[in-house]
């Protein structure tokens, strides 16, 4: 696979990322230093650490679509949110909060 910048940018200003070439560090190169410092691996029931292919590269995605605004700090800053997005997880544990939910929405009033 390429290890290249593909960016198209649309008039809404978002960007589509496949992968970024950064100081020579790719965001999915840099994943398992991400996992070690966390010291967790699931994210929205995805395990990253095992996570391959199209999965993986719609999570990473995500995050870089966060930080698109400033485009030179966008993989720094991704890479920092999911650190800090995997640490969070660890500590909370989110899936222990909502497991006796059978789901979880909103509700808004139907208007008359």
């Amino acid at each position: 696979m390429n290890r290249s910048a593909i960016l198209s940018t649309s008039f809404d200003n978002v960007c589509f990322i496949r992968e970024i070439k950064f100081s020579g560090w790719c965001f999915r190169d840099a994943l398992p230093s991400i996992l070690k410092k966390s010291r967790h691996t699931e994210i929205w029931g995805i395990d990253l650490k095992d996570a391959e292919g199209k999965v993986l590269e719609v999570i990473l995605e995500k995050f870089l679509k966060s930080h698109s605004t400033v485009p030179a700090l966008q993989v720094s800053r991704a890479m920092a949110s999911l650190e800090k997005a995997l640490e969070w997880r660890r500590f909370s544990d989110p899936r222990a909060l909502f497991a006796g939910a059978e789901s979880i929405t909103w509700h808004l009033p139907v208007p008359p």
